[in-house]
């Protein structure tokens, strides 16, 4: 099965965000396993709303 998934704004901002603990870990690795299997997609409003939290709020 070649199913994608739809990454939400969250997971990209746990997954950067060293300090978030477990939730940082479970992040990581889903974008991890997602980029392997080229299962990930996310959208331009995701993106714009990442680039936002990365640069004005952590």
């Amino acid at each position: 099965m070649n199913d994608s998934a739809f990454v939400d704004t969250n997971i990209l901002v746990y997954a950067r965000d060293a300090g978030a603990g477990e939730r940082h870990r479970m992040a990581s690795e889903l974008l991890l396993n997602l980029w392997k299997n080229r299962q990930g997609r996310v959208s331009v409003q995701v993106l714009n709303e990442y680039y936002v939290t990365v640069t004005q709020k952590l």
